[in-house]
C-alpha cells in the first residue's frame, strides 16, 4: 500500500494534471497507473483482513493497537480509491466533436479530480501514521528510511502540482507575430 499511495496513484493523477502537455498519451499512462495502484490497495486490504482474522485467534493480540488513527485513515483512503474506480467505470460519456459537455460529465470531472487528490492526501497521512504505528509496535527498527521515502514522494507530488499550477495560471502563451519581423 505504501508504494501505491506514495508513488503509483500520484503518478497516475499527475498524468491527468499534465494531460494538456501529454496529449492523448495521458490516458495511456493514467489508466494503467490507477489500475495498478488500485490493485495494490486491494491486495493490501486482503492482507490486512487476513492478519486481523489471524490476530483474533492470538491471545497476545491487543485490539487497541489495531484500531487507531492509522486504521481510520487507511480505511477512508481505501473507500476513496474504491469511489474513484467506481466513478471511472460509471462516468458520463465524453462529448464528441464540437458538442458541449453535458453537466453530468463536467460534474464527474470535478468530483473525480477532487476525490482523487483528497484520496492521495489521506493515503499519505495513513502511510505516515502507519510508519509511526509500526515503529511503536517495534515492527521496524527505525522510522527514518520510511519517512525519507515518504517525504521524497510527497515533495515530488507537491512540486509537480505547483508546476502544473504555474503552467496553467502564471505562464501565459505568447502570441507569435504574424508576417515578417
Amino acid at each position: 500500500m505504501i508504494g501505491a499511495m506514495l508513488y503509483v496513484l500520484p503518478c497516475g493523477i499527475l498524468s491527468a494534471v499534465f494531460k494538456e502537455k501529454l496529449g492523448p498519451a495521458w490516458i495511456k499512462i493514467h489508466l494503467p497507473m490507477q489500475m495498478l495502484g488500485s490493485g495494490a490497495v486491494l491486495c493490501g486490504l486482503v492482507v490486512i483482513i487476513s492478519c486481523l482474522s489471524q490476530a483474533d485467534r492470538d491471545p497476545d493480540f491487543e485490539t487497541s493497537t489495531a484500531f487507531g488513527i492509522h486504521t481510520v485513515l487507511g480505511f477512508i483512503a481505501i473507500v476513496f480509491v474504491a469511489v474513484q474506480v467506481a466513478g471511472g467505470l460509471l462516468r458520463a460519456r465524453k462529448p464528441s466533436g464540437g458538442e458541449p459537455a453535458h453537466w453530468t460529465r463536467s460534474a464527474f470531472e470535478l468530483i473525480h479530480r477532487s476525490v482523487g487528490h483528497v484520496a492521495i492526501v489521506i493515503g499519505i497521512l495513513a502511510v505516515l501514521s502507519g510508519i509511526e504505528h509500526a515503529y511503536d509496535l517495534s515492527l521496524i527498527a527505525s522510522k527514518t528510511p520510511y519517512q525519507l521515502a515518504a517525504f521524497v514522494a510527497i515533495g515530488f507530488y507537491a512540486l509537480a502540482l505547483a508546476l502544473a499550477l504555474v503552467i496553467k495560471f502564471v505562464l501565459v502563451p505568447v502570441d507569435k507575430p504574424e508576417g515578417p519581423l
